[in-house]
């Protein structure tokens, strides 16, 4: 399970989601994902507590998204966390379906040698399941009646 924090405040994400860790401690399949806008005393703070369970990750910082590789849509931390989410997905939808871990990977088998935890994935297929993420934006311009993103603006 993933809780993700967006609050309006560094401050206010922060205290939440570290409240969150300690009633939620021992919980190893929870994640935290509190938005801190950016680079703060607060990250520190964050970083000491991203060891204990359940995990704790920041997202959504400007420092991320202003590099070089973020302007080329290579890679950012959204798109990793996006990326990595989508593969899970996808292993639960094959696990659910009666597929199987198996090598080679057979239709006719129901196996497949992509049905491991992301950081086990072959660096290719982490690319792929970035592209994919990479492409919602335009596949939902292309659909009818046309969608788009709506992100809440800072006024």
């Amino acid at each position: 399970m993933h809780v993700f924090l967006c609050l309006d405040e560094n401050s206010r994400a922060a205290e939440v989601a570290l409240r969150l860790q300690e009633a939620l401690a021992g919980r190893p399949n929870v994640n935290l994902l509190p938005r801190i806008k950016s680079h703060t005393s607060l990250q520190s703070i964050l970083d000491m507590a991203a060891d204990r369970s359940p995990r704790l990750v920041s997202f959504g910082r400007v420092e991320d998204a202003c590099c070089d590789q973020a302007f080329r849509h290579e890679y950012n931390e959204e798109i990793a966390l996006l990326a990595e989410l989508e593969h899970r997905r996808w292993n639960a939808e094959r696990w659910l379906a009666g597929w199987r871990y198996g090598t080679p990977s057979s239709k006719a088998k129901r196996t497949n040698e992509y049905l491991v935890p992301w950081n086990e994935l072959d660096p290719s297929i982490q690319k792929y399941d970035r592209e994919a993420v990479m492409s919602i934006p335009a596949r939902l311009k292309l659909a009818k009646p046309p969608m788009k993103v709506v992100r809440k603006s800072r006024t």
